[in-house]
């Protein structure tokens, strides 16, 4: 997630050499269905986010299905489709203990969207099978290095 081109292989082996946990390395090994496609085919919520879940689930059978949802409204009815996980983004801790609550245990579950290295441990007793953070690109320390050749 958030890799550079030709270097997510490496950027993913970083984090895992750092302590981190790639559960997913690309696009490649499951279907993510965000709010920008939901919002295309107009399912944000209600029976037609259920037929979206579906109709991924029907083209990639062989896939997980992960959807993004917004809100506790969005996560009932994308459970009513079965997703494998669900990704509950930019929800606060509270809300995050009602949609792990309301999960419960039908699906995996994972917060993204604000979770910086500060705000971590808020988030770490909550009961998540997944917790995201872009704190591993946006607070990284970069390191140029050249392989330069002399004759």
């Amino acid at each position: 997630r958030k890799t550079i081109p030709g270097l997510r292989i490496a950027q993913k082996y970083a984090v895992t050499c750092g302590g981190g946990w790639n559960h997913r390395l690309g696009l490649h090994d499951r279907v993510l269905i965000k709010d920008n496609h939901l919002h295309a085919f107009n399912a944000q919520d209600g029976e037609p986010l259920q037929l979206a879940l579906k109709a991924a689930r029907h083209k990639n059978p062989e896939l997980p299905i992960q959807i993004e949802v917004d809100n506790l409204s969005q996560l009932r009815n994308a459970l009513k489709a079965k997703p494998d996980c669900i990704l509950l983004d930019n929800f606060t801790p509270d809300e995050i203990r009602d949609a792990v609550e309301i999960i419960d245990g039908q699906c995996a579950s994972e917060a993204s969207g604000g979770i910086t290295l500060e705000t971590l441990p808020d988030y770490s007793h909550l009961g998540l099978d997944f917790i995201s953070t872009g704190a591993t690109v946006h607070q990284s320390q970069w390191v140029d290095i050249g392989l330069d050749w002399e004759d």
